[in-house]
């Protein structure tokens, strides 16, 4: 009598990639949350009253908790309970921290109840810092629980070279993440007004939208056991169980500690450059995009550039100050934005035609923006209304 073959789920080339494409949306959505606050240290030092060092501390409460052995406890949970528990708690995680972290950085949290209570100790460190790392030290724990429960996953859904291919797409879309975010973080930011919370809430969300696409994924996998007739968890196959004294085999092995030394060296160099690299680069320069945008915004108010006068090529400008190409493309962006140069095909860029009325709101605009700059150094400096018109009237009548 011929034995009935029954097809399986992931016998579907189609089911399989749409299993992966969901559980590395739900790992892209969490390399965006990772660096979302990177490009923006300097934004949350002045809205927020963090300082470098605050920053740094902020930066590694992601990774305190699994330092210190959380990741060995997730490891255990996931042999334990299966994939799909581990998988929605890990996702849920990192929405709660991602929430918490939000909170931390929101107006309604400045003057609530709880950041009087956080700021009454441990000082130095500000009330938004302590709350934000909490939720950061969160999600760091969710993170790294995912990426252990989604290597396994793949391992389950795929076999042979496929496998490997499958796990070498997953990482990949999920550090496009890293990419996206560098980009995406800053531009939310800048909207008006400018605020840090804006590409927090914006990734917050992609959070949730992660978690539900693993709750998608577990509809799949559940099917899939069924059809293995696998357990609840995933279990009742030939894969052995984890052990807690299996854990002295790990530790003696030379390989385990080779392969560990290296990741330590590769993830030490990597995660603190992508957490402080655009700050450094900023302040060594000492030019920003919106510093060389001012430099001709400048020149194009007062007159000194005129109408229909060709600036000088991205590569010439960004020689002469010595600053990347990337940051005067910017620069020139900015400027056409805001409409006083246009792009020419083939050409370069022109300053564009305007009026005198124009210009002077222009310069109005700059003086009361630089004026505000000058009142809230002023207001820190211990300085009066009347020591500030002082200073001003005589350094007017100097010049």
């Amino acid at each position: 009598m011929a034995e009935t073959i029954q097809r399986k789920l992931n016998d579907s080339p189609a089911a399989r990639w749409t299993a992966l494409l969901l559980i590395a949306s739900t790992m892209f959505f969490g390399y965006m949350f990772v660096d979302l606050m990177s490009p923006l240290q300097s934004m949350i030092e002045a809205q927020r009253g963090w300082t470098p060092d605050v920053f740094g501390m902020y930066g590694s409460s992601e990774f305190i908790l699994n330092v210190f052995g959380f990741l060995i406890l997730a490891g255990i949970i996931l042999d334990k309970m299966g994939v799909r528990f581990t998988g929605q708690l890990s996702a849920s995680l990192m929405f709660i921290g991602a929430c918490l972290k939000y909170y931390a950085v929101s107006d309604s949290f400045a003057g609530s109840g709880i950041e009087t209570w956080l700021g009454s100790w441990w000082t130095s460190f500000p009330a938004s810092a302590k709350l934000a790392s909490l939720g950061f030290m969160i999600f760091g724990c969710g993170m790294e629980m995912a990426g252990i429960t989604v290597s396994k996953a793949i391992a389950k859904w795929f076999e042979g070279k496929e496998m490997a291919l499958a796990m070498g797409l997953e990482m990949a879309i999920a550090r496009v993440g890293v990419f996206a975010i560098f980009s995406i973080s800053p531009w939310l930011a800048d909207m008006a007004p400018a605020t840090v919370v804006r590409p927090v809430a914006f990734c917050t969300v992609l959070l949730l939208i992660g978690l539900l696409t693993f709750v998608i994924f577990s509809f799949m996998d559940r099917k899939l056991d069924k059809q293995l007739g696998l357990d609840s968890r995933g279990g009742g196959g030939s894969e052995e169980e984890f052990k807690v004294s299996d854990l002295k085999y790990i530790l003696s092995s030379k390989v385990f500690w080779i392969i560990a030394f290296l990741c330590v060296l590769y993830y030490s160099a990597i995660f603190p450059f992508q957490r402080f690299a655009t700050n450094m680069l900023e302040s060594n320069l000492g030019v920003s995009a919106q510093t060389a945008a001012d430099i001709f915004k400048n020149a194009i108010v007062t007159g000194e550039l005129k109408s229909g006068e060709a600036l000088p090529s991205i590569r010439a400008l960004a020689a002469d100050l010595q600053v990347s190409v990337i940051t005067t493309k910017r620069a020139y962006e900015e400027l056409e934005k805001e409409g006083l140069i246009r792009s020419v095909a083939g050409k370069g860029f022109y300053v564009c035609e305007y009026n005198t009325d124009y210009l002077k709101e222009k310069q109005l605009m700059m003086i009361e923006k630089r004026t505000q700059e000058i009142i809230y150094e002023a207001k820190n400096a211990g300085l009066s209304c009347d020591d500030l018109v002082d200073m001003i009237r005589t350094l007017y009548e100097e010049k």
